[in-house]
Order: C-alpha cells, then sequence, then structure tokens
C-alpha cells in the first residue's frame, strides 16, 4: 500500500499574487533600445540584430521588443525577476 503524503497542520503556504503588467507600466521601466551586441532572443530564439529594437531588463536580458511585450502583457502578465 502507497503511503500518503499530507502537509502538517503547522505548515503555512503563501499564494503571492502578481500584478499583471500593462502596456504603460513596460514602456515606463523598459523603454525600447538598439542592442550593441548580437544576443538571441529567448523567447523567439532569433538572433537581435543591432537594427532590431529591443528591450533590456533591469539585469540586462535583451529581448525584441514585440516578444517581450507579448509575453510581458498576454501571455505571462508580469514582469521577470531575474
Amino acid at each position: 500500500m502507497a503511503e500518503s503524503t499530507q502537509i502538517p497542520a503547522t505548515t503555512t503556504v503563501t499564494f503571492v499574487r502578481r500584478e499583471i503588467a500593462s502596456f504603460e507600466k513596460v514602456e515606463e521601466h523598459f523603454p525600447i533600445c538598439f542592442s550593441t551586441a548580437s544576443p538571441t532572443c529567448v523567447i523567439c530564439l532569433s538572433t537581435i540584430e543591432k537594427t532590431d529594437q529591443c528591450r533590456k531588463t533591469t539585469c540586462n536580458h535583451e529581448f525584441h521588443a514585440d516578444c517581450i511585450m507579448k509575453w510581458w502583457t498576454k501571455e505571462r502578465g508580469c514582469l521577470l525577476n531575474c
């Protein structure tokens, strides 16, 4: 017979509700820029060319501007925290 796993009665579980990122909030914190290197956008897996609009996070990850906007406002609904 399989043993069941139970959470002790004294365990506290905390759920964090994240605020949905609006277009205006993203524009304010992560303005469009242009890459000086040629990193890969990990959302679409394509190279970010020097002429492509991109957005850089506070941890210096770069993404195509359109890819990250879709991720933040539609797919994930929250800003990245690296």
